[in-house]
């Protein structure tokens, strides 16, 4: 039992620290955007440039704890071979969902860089 406690206590550490780290990413983000004044002719730009950043926090957040928890059933699996498959599954999934977002986010920036005609893109 006190191999599980010394596992359960790192996890809970892992995730008090993760929690804390993109806390502050966000509330600098909000913080920073309380600066910003409206262009009244860039609204719709604007909207959907925050809402596309606020899916992408959303699903790097969600891969993050899914690999999370995928780590945590591999660390609790206690040698089954069916928990330890269930975990590395999970792991690899939670892997793949990210360099899918990430590869997304990197052909919109190419193609919307290339269509406006200019060298940054807007997200």
């Amino acid at each position: 039992m006190s191999r599980l406690s010394a596992v359960y206590k790192k996890v809970k550490f892992f995730v008090k620290s993760a929690v804390t780290f993109f806390t502050s990413i966000f509330l600098y983000g909000v913080a920073y955007a309380q600066w910003t004044m409206p262009n009244p002719e860039n609204q719709l730009p604007n909207l959907m440039r925050q809402i596309f950043v606020a899916l992408l926090a959303i699903a790097v957040i969600v891969g993050i704890i899914l690999i999370i928890v995928s780590g945590y059933k591999i660390m609790t699996s206690e040698g089954d071979p069916r928990k330890v498959q269930e975990g590395k599954e999970g792991l690899t999934s939670a892997i793949l969902g990210l360099l899918f977002v990430l590869g997304s986010l990197a052909i919109i920036r190419v193609l919307l860089g290339s269509l406006l005609g200019g060298g940054g893109a807007p997200f």
